[in-house]
């Protein structure tokens, strides 16, 4: 569970940056502006005020019940899109203004110029901080035990609420949360070596 949590927040929040990009890079005033607000407001607000707020303030505003998997979900992917939008910023600006104008030259539009040029540049650019953004991610879904959750720690809570044995527990927690986060870093390591970017 705490696997799948992971992969789908970052998933979702690569798609949810990726938006947040094109907004604040927009060259229209109001969509620029809707993008910088949406990345402060991720980039501000607590990870768990954030959870909380989605589990019980949403449903009080649309007056629909989510579950806590969802909320969470939902949560962790919105917070990290704002991250992740100003990563990907980064990527696209580091990417030499030479190539742009190359790619106008020989009669691309905008459009296919930051399709076939930029973004899969700006992409391989941005992998080894989208790693640690990833690995960031994983550690931070135990906060999702908080809200009921059934991932890695809540069931280590629960395990220790039936044991009362808490030190070889969450020992043992912290063990396998230790092995993932080293086996997704050297994942990301060994891919941002195969796919080396050339400057």
């Amino acid at each position: 569970m705490t696997i799948i949590i992971s992969l789908l927040s970052m998933f979702l929040g690569m798609i949810a940056g990726m938006v947040g990009c094109s907004l604040k890079m927009s060259r229209n005033g109001f969509l620029r502006t809707i993008g910088t607000v949406y990345i402060e407001i991720a980039r501000g607000i607590p990870n768990i005020v954030a959870i909380f707020w989605f589990y019980y303030g949403l449903p009080i505003i649309t007056g629909i019940t989510f579950s806590a998997f969802t909320s969470g979900v939902v949560a962790l992917s919105l917070k990290y899109g704002g991250y992740i939008a100003e990563i990907y910023r980064a990527g696209i600006e580091a990417v030499k203004v030479g190539q742009k104008e190359a790619a106008y030259s020989v009669g691309f539009s905008e459009y296919q110029t930051m399709r076939r040029i930029v973004f899969p540049q700006a992409f391989r650019i941005a992998i080894p901080t989208l790693g640690n953004v990833f690995v960031g991610l994983l550690q931070n879904s135990a906060l999702l035990s908080v809200i009921g959750v059934a991932d890695l720690m809540r069931k280590a809570e629960l395990a220790v609420s039936e044991t009362w044995r808490p030190f070889e527990i969450y020992t043992t927690a912290a063990v396998i949360y230790l092995t993932l986060t080293v086996m997704f870093s050297r994942l990301s390591d060994y891919y941002e070596k195969k796919t080396a970017y050339e400057r």
